[in-house]
């Protein structure tokens, strides 16, 4: 039986209303988004949030997509990858092509660990088992390698350069979880947020969003044991929120104690049952925040008005118009951030 879920995507996009943003300016303190944890949880169906799109990706026996690894989308399109190919797809889920060049040659990857789509339409796919990324046009013609001593979770294309995420790993003498690639040059010429030797142990956790598109043509950074929003530019990085999830944040005493391994820690984490982390999803438009965070051990979403005056919503379980308010357990469901406000859920 051909199970035709593993091509389907949950498109949504939180509503916004067309007003004008207020500026902060970068002497202004790092704001404090306030996440009220214990709200009921709405029953409320999605619509009533954001505008949801049920996307069919087309399967024939020339377009077999195997488990959906990883999901990007910019502008009209999204981009899927199974960890072997990489396929283009509108938003109406219309094929529009596909980069299959794994093999062990010069111009093939061993596989897709990551990627991202870049201005000009090209994509850059990082392949952590030869250390290298690549770039590729849409016609699955070859442009270049470039080989990067480091271990890359994640890769993030910015104007002239790629944001990298490594993570806690200190292989190749690594001593920073983030880097800034200029591709002009094809030099590491920025090192940021210096690794902790002592939780980089234990703590390695795979995340699926660690990157977003901002606003103001810089990205956001997150992480999942991180209460910081950072907002990035190819020389620096600075706190730009930090998320309060009702005072229940882990303690920085937490991570210091002995821990064998990341199971010890996470063994810990759950006896505690009282406290929440985050941040497994990030999404700000002109009024909203949307927020990703776990609290006993369930995944939550928070929406956060920009205005004051409005309350808040939170879902552990999500209730889809297009499929007749078919609930989604998000502790089930895998969440991809793209641009546009749009949260992307692979069904």
């Amino acid at each position: 039986m051909k199970r035709t879920f593993l091509f389907s995507l949950l498109s949504l996009t939180l509503l916004s209303a067309c007003q004008e943003q207020q500026g902060k300016s970068d002497s202004e303190t790092i704001q404090t988004l306030e996440i009220d944890i214990q709200a009921e949880e709405s029953k409320r169906p999605l619509s009533d949030f954001a505008e949801n799109t049920l996307v069919v990706l087309p399967t024939s026996d020339s377009l077999l997509i195997g488990e959906i690894y990883r999901v990007c989308s910019q502008g009209d399109y999204i981009y899927v990858s199974d960890g072997a190919n990489l396929y283009k797809f509108l938003l109406n889920g219309n094929y529009q092509g596909r980069i299959s060049r794994q093999g062990q040659g010069p111009e093939e990857y061993i596989n897709i660990g990551d990627f991202h789509i870049d201005d000009q339409g090209d994509a850059w796919l990082s392949c952590r088992n030869n250390n290298s990324i690549y770039q590729y046009s849409w016609d699955n013609e070859f442009k270049q390698r470039i080989k990067v001593d480091l271990w890359m979770e994640h890769i993030f294309w910015h104007d002239k350069g790629l944001y990298i995420y490594s993570g806690n790993e200190t292989g190749f003498n690594n001593a920073y979880q983030l880097h800034y690639l200029n591709l002009d040059n094809k030099q590491i010429e920025h090192h940021f947020k210096p690794i902790d030797k002592y939780m980089s142990q234990y703590l390695f956790v795979f995340m699926t969003n660690v990157f977003q598109k901002a606003k103001d043509n810089a990205a956001y950074f997150t992480q999942m044991f991180n209460d910081t929003i950072y907002s990035l530019s190819p020389d620096t990085y600075k706190p730009k929120y930090v998320v309060n999830l009702g005072n229940h944040n882990i303690p920085k005493s937490f991570y210091e104690h002995n821990y064998r391994d990341i199971m010890d820690f996470f063994t810990r984490l759950h006896d505690e049952n009282r406290f929440a982390y985050g941040i497994n999803a990030f999404v700000e438009t002109n009024t909203n925040y949307l927020i990703g965070y776990i609290y006993q051990e369930k995944v939550h979403l928070s929406i956060l008005p920009k205005d004051s005056q409005k309350e808040q919503a939170r879902f552990n379980t999500l209730y889809i118009d297009k499929l007749f308010n078919y609930p989604i357990n998000l502790s089930e469901a895998t969440l991809f951030v793209g641009d546009n406000g749009r949260i992307i859920i692979p069904l």
